[in-house]
């Protein structure tokens, strides 16, 4: 039975899922591609939040590998990167549990 991966890329509010099967041979298969945006509000809450959803969808659909999509250098550093940052370090100091 072929492996599934978990793709994910963040950016300032959101992220975006791409779930794929990996066989031993011949192309990945697509099974999913979801985003979901940010809750408003408190942002412990929302981060939070993001990292059950992403664990519980992990679960639910035995995710073999998650792999987190790193962020450009940015000469501006601004509210915007800031918080996509401290979204994808959500999932590196928590990581998901399998």
């Amino acid at each position: 039975m072929p492996d599934r991966w978990l793709g994910i890329v963040v950016s300032s509010d959101k992220i975006t899922m791409v779930d794929v099967e990996v066989p031993k041979a011949g192309p990945l298969i697509i099974q999913a591609d979801i985003s979901w945006r940010l809750q408003s509000g408190d942002r412990a809450s929302a981060y939070k939040v993001m990292h059950r959803g992403v664990a519980d969808y992990a679960r639910e659909h035995n995710i073999a590998r998650v792999v987190i999509k790193g962020s450009a250098v940015s000469l501006r550093r601004n509210l915007e990167n800031r918080t996509g940052f401290a979204l994808r370090f959500v999932f590196v100091l928590h990581p998901i549990p399998f």
